[in-house]
């Protein structure tokens, strides 16, 4: 009798991420950077102490940094449209611009497209 499942041997078969779309990178260098950053500052302190025992000597130890918080404004696009919106709207545009059969007109040389019907 045959069981109805076999374990598999060897090595277990390799998982691979899911293949995402390129992302569409802009070639104008403005585009793609803040036009205004803050919050780089780090701000380093330290505690003064005295032990019980040695109150003449006094120590000091680096307290932990404090980072504030980091803002990335970004520039004003208003108007403007990156260069990879440009190119998915062209590509868009002429898929979209493909004839369907209502736009076609029968010629006697064959089907033509009919420009008067948009």
């Amino acid at each position: 009798m045959m069981p109805l499942f076999m374990p598999q041997t060897g090595p277990p078969p390799l998982l691979q991420p899911p293949i995402a779309p390129p992302v569409p990178v802009a070639s104008n260098p403005a585009s793609r950077s803040f036009s205004e950053v803050s919050g780089l500052e780090v701000e380093d302190g330290e505690i003064e102490y005295r032990t019980e025992s040695e109150e003449t000597v006094q120590r000091k130890i680096p307290t932990t940094p404090k980072h504030p918080n980091i803002y990335l404004k970004q520039p004003d696009l208003e108007g403007i449209k990156n260069e990879a919106f440009k190119e998915a709207d062209s590509l868009k545009k002429s898929l979209s611009s493909k004839p369907n059969a209502r736009d076609m007109v029968r010629m006697k040389s064959g089907y033509e497209f009919n420009e008067n019907m948009h």
